[in-house]
This record gives structure tokens, C-alpha cells and sequence, in this order.
């Protein structure tokens, strides 16, 4: 009987499987690439929730400053009629001073309501009956409500009015407005934006009272 040995087999060594430090360098880099990953989401979103703030508080800023254009000069100039201080929600829909007019603008439309929580309707001079029993009161136009919803970030604002530059002629038919806003967002780190304007005696307001 004659038996016949392969040739061609390979040596058992080179069958081995990985080794002990070939996996944990394996498993080291995949590692690294996950974490990476998740950083990058985490970025990613924290870039894009910083940018829906910031777009919140232009959009603050300009509704200030369009509604500033609509008093007249004596409103402007008195010291009374344009509130220093105001806030906003950072959700429009949830926004408290949610309404018309100037009492949206200048957060001028007040929750007093009792009762049923209802929403009763501003007018003239801001006094409406609300649903269930409750009455609310506003200031201006808008509406008036009986309860209040806040978002979880709200800004803070201010409105500065000064005189124009003196050394043009006519710097006493003009007026310097700044409004400013200020935020902590949802890692507790401040935010704050500001614009400005000029609003002149003989500008917008005279073409629409």
C-alpha cells in the first residue's frame, strides 16, 4: 500500500488567529472613531441650536426697532411712552407678550387674568373679559390673557434713547436708539445682541399717523 503526503500544507503557524494586542488596538480604533463620531453630532447640534438663538434674538431686535419707527416724536422724546426694559420667549407661540401692536412689542400686554385661565381680547384700552370667569387686562392693542407660558430661555432687553451727534445741523430732529438683548442659554453661557438706529422728527411716522 503506497500513501500519499500533501506537500503543499501550510505550517500551523500560519493559521493562527489575531492576537491579544492586535484586537485591543482594533477595538482602540474603532473606539476613537465612535467617540469621534458623537462629538461631531454633539457639535453639530449645539452650532445649531446657538444659531436658532441668535436668528430669536435678531428678530427681537428688529421688531423693537420697526416699532420704535411708528411713535411719533413726542412719544420718542418724552421719556415715558417707550419702556427701558423688556423680555421675550424664546418660543414665539409660548411668548407671553404674544399679541398686536405695541403691546407685543414692548411686552406691554399684562397676565392679571383669574378664573378659568381664558383669553380675553385687548382693545382701546386693553381691557377684555376672558373665557371661564377671567378677566384680563392689557395695555394697547393685543390680547389680554388669563394664564402664562414661558419658554425655557427668555431674553432680557433694554432700549436706549440718546441725542445724534451734535456737530450736524440737524441734530435736534434726531435721536439715537440702541436696543439690546441678553440670554443664558442651555449650557448656562450668557449671550447678548444689539442694534441700532436713528429715528429722525420727520420720518416714518408722519406718513402713516
Amino acid at each position: 500500500m503506497r500513501i500519499n503526503h500533501p506537500t503543499n500544507l501550510r505550517p500551523v503557524s500560519g493559521l493562527s488567529a489575531f492576537t491579544l494586542i492586535e484586537t485591543a488596538v482594533s477595538m482602540m480604533v474603532v473606539g476613537i472613531l465612535v467617540v469621534s463620531l458623537y462629538s461631531g453630532v454633539t457639535w453639530g447640534m449645539g452650532n445649531y441650536q446657538r444659531a436658532r438663538e441668535g436668528m430669536r434674538a435678531t428678530e427681537i431686535l428688529t421688531e423693537k426697532l420697526d416699532a420704535v419707527r411708528l411713535f411719533t416724536w413726542e412719544q420718542v422724546t418724552n421719556g415715558t411712552s417707550i419702556p427701558k426694559k423688556f423680555s421675550a420667549s424664546f418660543d414665539v407661540e409660548k411668548d407671553p407678550n404674544k399679541g398686536n401692536g405695541y403691546a407685543y412689542a414692548y411686552g406691554q400686554t399684562n397676565n392679571n387674568g383669574n378664573g378659568g385661565g381664558g383669553n380675553g381680547n385687548g382693545n382701546g384700552n386693553g381691557n377684555g373679559n376672558g373665557n371661564g370667569g377671567g378677566n384680563g387686562g392689557g395695555n394697547g392693542n393685543g390680547n389680554a390673557y388669563g394664564h402664562t407660558n414661558k419658554s425655557s430661555i427668555m431674553y432680557s432687553g433694554s432700549i436706549s434713547i440718546s441725542n445724534a451727534p451734535s456737530d450736524v445741523t440737524y441734530g435736534d430732529t434726531m435721536r439715537y436708539v440702541t436696543v439690546s438683548v441678553a440670554w443664558t442659554n442651555s449650557v448656562g453661557a450668557v449671550r447678548a445682541r444689539s442694534m441700532t438706529t436713528f429715528v429722525s422728527k420727520n420720518g416714518l411716522q408722519n406718513y402713516i399717523y
